[in-house]
């Protein structure tokens, strides 16, 4: 599934909690262990270490747990928290000494590590730790025995040793250490002026008034874009300036299980309508039922579930005015229209449709006893059909832009639900197309559903990476993102939330959750006979691969890559991808590059296509001859090659954009005897050629079903109707060329390939 270039924007409030768990997201996804409260009344003296322009700090009671969480349990999060420097090894080292009888004080000392900004988009770490009366001497000598001689400086007085690449200093009952000179020096002027973020009121306020825990994150919200400048991609630190208002200072207990991570917390705010938090102190949670109307593949939703949200509306626009002045007039025509439907619940979710994900906007009206006259009485408003939606900014004026991503292009009544978006996704949504398997279905056959809040949540957003894992990645930088999306591919269930609720004190709590599972990804009910899934006739967009291509070197068989670079020209890279020639192209490939033996002697040519032309092109970047050959229709993917006979020998298919596979010969004619195959829906990827005793057969596998055909491109059955195959049937033959298959309607079926003829299975 592939999100267009538009709904690449993923709306402030998604941005909102990547920078809210852009470090917590690490601690679930290896955590292993659930944290287990600690003793009451911990002293939290070594945190006067602690500059004031922390933008985050992690408490943990003592060093035992930081070094549980960072190491033993979680080392992705150490690599993260530690940014991959040798802070992490100088823990570790400190973690082993407290083995020795004489020193088992220092794990009891409680220890903090905060995030600063040390330069331009660099986050630093700052360990501090409290040695609980441990022996210098001992932790000195340990570290001594394994530093550089001679490597020792002063500052403001102080000793400051060096341990690889980190600088410490052991002063008073402490120990700091960073890799940045700038963050060390930061954290010895404010002890010796006595100035700390325990200055700070609103963080002194949180951190009073919890229980100190295992492991605890408190982030300075002003201070946000620094983490957005350190953890994510350049092109949403534009999404920095909201996130920095959202509030004061957050706290969060952080909890871990073998499948998820939850971190419970609450806001503080000292800066009344400047932070958008306050916008929601006074108001009560409703109750969200809009995933029961959604597909069950939505990636992600964003809802409000207010029970006042005209109050609501008047909190936000004076939360607004701190910033800019808006048209008052435009405010009161959008608030009237908005609120004359009596809404309970709005929402704003990106779904699958088309191939690609679009957004979408619910509101969820109250309906009295006395609604049913709706229909009847209200003109205009057609229910059951979409029409045309002359409110179109109404939505992103009253709520901000979180709304300007869904294309207002019609509006469609249906019960107590009012949709909004492109008139063809309305169409399918009028037809029932998402009632088959929603969101609600989706997630009630995993845990993550359990740690769902819906009854009493003022804002809840919900994103489900299981289909697209790799969005959940994209918000972060490169050295982050590999990390992680290498970690996020061992799960199939990636669900993770962010839900802002009430309490009886109509104070403000916050939670937090994040959940990985391997189990198989939940399932659909059972399609109707025939059908299929929505919006196939426009899913057309073919994902083209765009390298590196892995290839053999074919005379020491390491791995090399063919690169094409911005300008199209075609690299050749070794195995460290280090450049070995360069030649000049002028269009993009086709998305495949494969490797034949085009002269039978051992020696591997690379086979591509770009236009409507294929190219060789041998191991020292020359051109082979006799291509590049051209093949008519313009090629939209491929080109793929099988050795059909069986003799060594390849053939080449290629995905036109007239949406037909063709087949072609090793000199690029036409192949004999081949039937071209071609279907109703975008074909977007190549068949598998599988084998039943002596012949051999093409599966072919849509948006919208699969299909079976010879080895010449010929249907082997009537696929059609009530026989039309499930898209993810499989497809095995015995050895006497029979297959039992899956119809898009749930029965069984046994093909015979070779004659076509097809049975109820029993």
């Amino acid at each position: 599934m592939k999100i267009s270039v538009k709904s690449r924007l993923i709306t402030i409030s998604i941005i909102v909690t990547a920078a809210v768990v852009t470090v917590a997201l690490v601690f679930y996804i290896i955590g292993r262990q659930r944290s287990k409260k600690g003793e009451p009344g911990a002293p939290k003296e070594f945190l006067s270490a602690i500059p004031v322009d922390a933008a985050a700090i992690f408490i943990f009671n003592n060093f035992e747990n930081l070094n549980r969480t960072i190491s033993l349990n979680n080392p992705l999060l150490g690599d993260l928290l530690f940014k991959n420097s040798p802070l992490k090894n100088l823990a570790n080292s400190l973690y082993e000494l407290s083995s020795d009888e004489t020193m088992q004080s220092l794990k009891a000392g409680g220890c903090a590590i905060s995030l600063h900004y040390s330069a331009k988009d660099k986050i630093s770490p700052l360990l501090v730790l409290d040695i609980n009366n441990a022996d210098k001497s001992k932790i000195l000598n340990v570290l001594n025995a394994k530093k550089r001689p001679g490597f020792t400086r002063s500052f403001n007085g102080k000793k400051v040793e060096k341990w690889e690449n980190i600088e410490f200093v052991l002063i008073d009952n402490k120990i700091i250490a960073s890799e940045s000179p700038i963050i060390l020096e930061s954290s010895l002027r404010h002890l010796a002026s006595g100035a700390s973020i325990m200055d700070n009121e609103d963080f002194i306020k949180l951190l009073l008034g919890r229980e100190i825990l295992n492991a605890s994150l408190f982030l300075n919200h002003s201070q946000s874009g620094k983490l957005f400048s350190g953890f994510a991609n350049r092109e949403y630190l534009k999404y920095a300036d909201f996130t920095s208002r959202f509030t004061g200072w957050s706290s969060m207990e952080i909890s871990t299980a073998s499948d998820n991570l939850i971190l419970d917390g609450e806001l503080i705010n000292s800066k009344g309508y400047a932070n958008y938090a306050t916008t929601l102190l006074d108001l009560n949670s409703g109750q969200s039922s809009v995933m029961s109307v959604l597909p069950g593949e939505t990636f992600s939703l964003i809802t409000f579930s207010i029970e006042e949200l005209s109050k609501y509306l008047r909190n936000f626009t004076r939360y607004n005015e701190f910033y800019k002045k808006r048209d008052a007039k435009a405010l009161a025509d959008a608030e009237n229209w908005f609120l004359s439907h009596n809404p309970k619940e709005l929402s704003c979710a990106l779904v699958p449709y088309g191939g690609v994900f679009e957004w979408i906007t619910i509101i969820r009206k109250n309906r009295p006893w006395y609604n049913f006259l709706e229909n009847i009485l209200v003109k205009g408003q057609q229910s059951g059909k979409p029409a045309e939606f002359k409110n179109r900014g109404s939505l992103t004026l009253l709520f901000g832009s979180l709304f300007s991503n869904t294309t207002e292009e019609s509006i469609l009544f249906q019960d107590e639900w009012i949709y909004i978006g492109k008139s063809e996704l309305l169409e399918e949504i009028s037809r029932g197309a998402f009632k088959k398997f929603t969101m609600q279905d989706w997630l009630i056959q995993t845990k993550a559903y359990n740690l769902l809040n819906t009854k009493d949540c003022m804002i809840s957003l919900i994103v489900n990476g299981s289909q697209a894992p790799d969005s959940l990645v994209r918000f972060f930088k490169d050295d982050i993102k590999k990390d992680l999306g290498r970690t996020l591919k061992k799960s199939n269930i990636l669900v993770t939330a962010f839900q802002l609720n009430s309490s009886k004190e109509r104070a403000l709590s916050l939670n937090i959750f994040a959940y990985a599972d391997s189990s198989q990804t939940p399932s659909a009910r059972i399609e109707s006979s025939g059908s299929k899934p929505s919006g196939w006739k426009s899913d057309t967009i073919i994902s083209i691969p765009k390298g590196p291509f892995e290839l053999i070197n074919f005379n020491n068989r390491e791995k090399e890559y063919l690169i094409q670079l911005p300008n199209y020209a075609l690299r050749l890279s070794d195995s460290k991808m280090e450049g070995l020639w360069a030649i000049p192209f002028s269009s993009p490939l086709c998305g495949y590059v494969k490797q034949v033996d085009f002269f039978k002697n051992g020696k591997l040519q690379m086979l591509f296509a770009s236009g409507n032309k294929l190219y060789l092109l041998d191991r020292l970047g020359r051109f082979v001859g006799p291509y590049p050959k051209s093949v008519g229709d313009e090629i939209a993917l491929g080109p793929e090659v099988y050795d059909i006979k069986g003799d060594g020998d390849f053939a080449i298919m290629l995905l036109h954009k007239d949406n037909t596979l063709r087949m072609y010969d090793r000199s690029a004619g036409l192949y004999p005897v081949w039937n071209n195959i071609s279907t109703e829906e975008r074909i977007k990827s190549f068949p598998e050629l599988i084998s039943s005793g002596k012949n051999r057969y093409w599966v072919l596998r849509t948006s919208a079903r699969t299909m079976i055909y010879s080895i010449n491109g010929a249907p082997v059955a009537n696929f059609t109707g009530d026989l039309t195959l499930a898209k993810d049937t499989p497809v095995k033959p015995d050895r006497q060329g029979v297959v039992n298959v899956k119809t898009a309607g749930g029965k069984n079926i046994l093909v015979d390939l070779e004659t076509g003829n097809i049975k109820r299975s029993k």
